[in-house]
């Protein structure tokens, strides 16, 4: 079976199942050095009509943005919608008022690079603020201890603890409700507990936040729509 896409396979010896990642017209496989070619394309051709899928929804993803920073944009901040308002000022900064998101900019309403970085500075600044003080109050209701909280743009995971209790947040994040970010929080705090999704993991999730399923489902259905909104 001929493939119109690169296939690229990295094999490791801490591996003990194939994985299948698809991302910029690449499929990469991950396998444990065992496995032959042979079944690596055996399980590319059972697997295919996932593929499919997956490149398709990789095309979205790589389109174009769906802010265009102009005057009447929809912006999301913690699930709410704002238009965006452009306006020269002395300086440059970004302010919620009523339904609008305002971009005060020293220079011309129409310098969409200006727009654009007073936007995202407006958006990280946001997004460091509110989930660390989400983790702090979630930290304190689960009697656990938090190292380290990085705020990034990840593009392949909205969240991770790793053994040194350190967490990371992609910012878009800031642009769910707040109960999908509650979620978020929760869930890689209980990593620190549980640095697995067994049972007893997602029992300690529902511990503290009985509805978590729908708050997973929501950013497991919409995440990739968030990932792609800025482009």
């Amino acid at each position: 079976m001929k493939n119109n896409f690169e296939i690229k396979i990295n094999r490791s010896s801490r591996r003990n199942s194939v994985a299948l990642i698809v991302k910029d017209n690449t499929l990469y496989v991950k396998a444990p050095f065992y496995i032959s070619e042979n079944t690596i394309n055996n399980i590319i051709t059972i697997k295919n009509k996932w593929i499919t899928k997956k490149f398709a929804e990789d095309k979205i993803l790589r389109g174009q943005p769906i802010i265009k920073y102009n005057n009447g944009d929809i912006l999301l901040f913690k699930g709410k919608q704002y238009k965006l308002n452009v306006k020269e000022f002395s300086s440059n900064r970004a302010e919620l008022t009523n339904n609008f998101l305002n971009i005060y900019i020293n220079g011309s309403y129409q310098n969409k690079g200006i727009i654009k970085d007073t936007l995202f500075k407006w958006y990280f600044f946001e997004s460091e603020y509110n989930l660390n003080k989400t983790v702090t109050y979630y930290k304190n209701l689960m009697n656990v201890s938090v190292n380290n909280i990085k705020i990034s743009e990840y593009k392949s995971k909205w969240g991770s603890c790793n053994k040194t209790k350190k967490l990371t947040f992609d910012w878009r994040i800031i642009m769910a409700s707040e109960q999908v970010i509650r979620y978020l929080v929760v869930h890689e705090l209980s990593h620190i507990r549980h640095p697995n999704h067994s049972c007893s993991f997602w029992s300690n999730v529902e511990s503290f936040m009985p509805d978590f399923n729908i708050h997973r489902k929501w950013l497991s259905k919409n995440g990739k729509f968030l990932l792609r909104y800025f482009g």
